[in-house]
C-alpha cells in the first residue's frame, strides 16, 4: 500500500513538472525583429519553388489528426519533463544531431517551423537553417535526428504535426511530429525522457517520449 502510494505520488510530482513550461519571448531568446524578418524571407525563400510546383503530396499521407501550425519561432519540449530539443554542441552543422536539455534561451534551442503545404511543416534551425530530418531518409525504427542543407523535395525533411493521443481526461493537449517519408514519430532512445538524451524515430506509439508541445516564441 505505502508502495502504490509513494508511486502516485512520483507520478503526480512528474507530471506537475512537466506542465511547467516557459513562456519564453523572442527578446529573451536572443532573437531582434530584424532577424526574425530574416528567417521568415530565408524559410518563404527556400519552399517557395516546392509549394508552386508540388500542389499535391507525392507520397502517402501519414495517418493522423493533423493540426494547424502558425509559420514562426518555436521551442520544443516534451509534454512530460522539462527538457527542450536542441543541437547536440550548439552546432548547425550537416549531420548533427538533435539531443534534449534543460530549457535555456538561446538560437540553438530555437526552431523556425514552416508550412509547405497539405498539412506538412519542415522544421529549420536558426543558426545555420538547415532542416531537421530522418538520417538517410532511413525508414526503420531507431534512424536517428540529424541536420542537413535544406531541399523541401525531400520527404525525409518535411514533417505533419499530428493530435497526440489522450491516455486520460485529464492530460494536457500536446502533439506527434510524424515524418511524411517513413510514418515514423519523433522520439528519444530507449523512451527516456532524461536530460542529453538522442532523439531519433519510431513507429507511433501512445507513449510520453513521443509528445510534445510547441511554444511559440513571441514579442
Amino acid at each position: 500500500m505505502i508502495k502504490k502510494i509513494l508511486v502516485g505520488l512520483a507520478a503526480v510530482c512528474f507530471l506537475a513538472i512537466g506542465q511547467n513550461a516557459y513562456a519564453a519571448t523572442i527578446q529573451e531568446a536572443g532573437i531582434s525583429k530584424e532577424q526574425v524578418a530574416q528567417f521568415d524571407e530565408k524559410a518563404t525563400s527556400i519552399v517557395k519553388d516546392y509549394v508552386a510546383k508540388n500542389k499535391l503530396r507525392s507520397f502517402p499521407s501519414t495517418p493522423g489528426i493533423v493540426k494547424d501550425v502558425e509559420d514562426g519561432l518555436y521551442q520544443i519540449r516534451f509534454k512530460d519533463a522539462p527538457f527542450y530539443l536542441t543541437l547536440y554542441g550548439g552546432r548547425s552543422a550537416n549531420g548533427n544531431s538533435l539531443y534534449s536539455w534543460t530549457h535555456a534561451y538561446g538560437a540553438s534551442f530555437v526552431f523556425y517551423i514552416k508550412n509547405v503545404g497539405n498539412g506538412e511543416v519542415m522544421i529549420f534551425d536558426t543558426i545555420g537553417f538547415r532542416a531537421v530530418e530522418i538520417q538517410n531518409s532511413n525508414v526503420f525504427n531507431g534512424a536517428r535526428l540529424q541536420l542537413w542543407n535544406a531541399n523541401p523535395a525531400y520527404p525525409t525533411m518535411r514533417w505533419t504535426v499530428q493530435e497526440a493521443p489522450i491516455s486520460h481526461s485529464a492530460e494536457v493537449d500536446s502533439v506527434n511530429l510524424v515524418n511524411v517519408n517513413s510514418n515514423l514519430a519523433i522520439d528519444v532512445v530507449g523512451g527516456r525522457l532524461t536530460r542529453g538524451n538522442h532523439y531519433h524515430s519510431w513507429q507511433k506509439l501512445n507513449v510520453a517520449s513521443q509528445k510534445f508541445l510547441l511554444e511559440k516564441l513571441t514579442f
